[in-house]
């Protein structure tokens, strides 16, 4: 009975959580610069995101965001905290883009049911819980790795430079229930990558 009622209130919780932010995200302003839609295209292009995904593709600024994340299942969404397009240069979005589409590219989304499903179920035990906080920073690292198969050194600066921007102007997630997956789930290794990459083109400057 106590595992029962401990998985209805999670379950109950999390659907509401889901619900909310579904419905905020629907009435989020759609992205219509034509810049910025033609570098996440480029970007989800040479990441190796499918065409017949790319087409069905969106781009909304909300401020139920605070960090760019992505969602959707069938028709993927990227999501950019407000005012990020404004701030941010066409060469750093093209990072933020990369990292995100290799989610699509490697399928993360389709594996968020399932974890929230075990998250529920499994709701007392803590050792479940820290494997999945392993498993989404496994999961931003196996992202990274995939924008940093680029050979060009300038690129892999350009792309830590852009990681440690983020930690100063916007806020990691606080939220592992919400239906999207984001470049900022676990600012750890955020930091370790873009101090790597600061510390070698210090090391290529000497």
């Amino acid at each position: 009975m106590l595992w029962l009622l401990g998985a209805t209130g999670f379950g109950t919780a999390a659907f509401l959580q889901v619900r909310r932010f579904n419905r905020a995200v629907r009435h989020a302003p759609v992205c219509e610069n034509a810049a910025v839609l033609a570098c996440a295209q480029a970007a989800a292009e040479q990441i190796g995101v499918p065409q017949r995904v790319r087409r069905r593709m969106r781009i909304l600024e909300t401020p139920r965001v605070s960090a760019p994340a992505t969602m959707g299942l069938l028709r993927p969404i990227l999501l950019l905290p407000e005012g990020l397009p404004q701030r941010f240069a066409l060469e750093e979005l093209r990072m933020v883009f990369l990292h995100e589409f290799a989610h699509l590219r490697r399928k993360d989304l389709w594996l968020n049911p399932l974890l929230l499903g075990l998250q529920i179920a499994h709701w007392f035990n803590p050792v479940l819980w820290f494997a999945f906080t392993q498993m989404r920073r496994d999961r931003e690292l196996a992202c990274d790795a995939l924008v940093l198969e680029q050979d060009r050194a300038q690129f892999k600066r350009l792309y830590g430079e852009t990681l440690l921007r983020l930690l100063e102007d916007f806020a990691p997630r606080k939220s592992a229930i919400l239906p999207s997956v984001g470049m900022m789930e676990s600012n750890r290794h955020l930091k370790e990558i873009g101090r790597a990459s600061c510390r070698e083109r210090v090391s290529n400057c000497v």
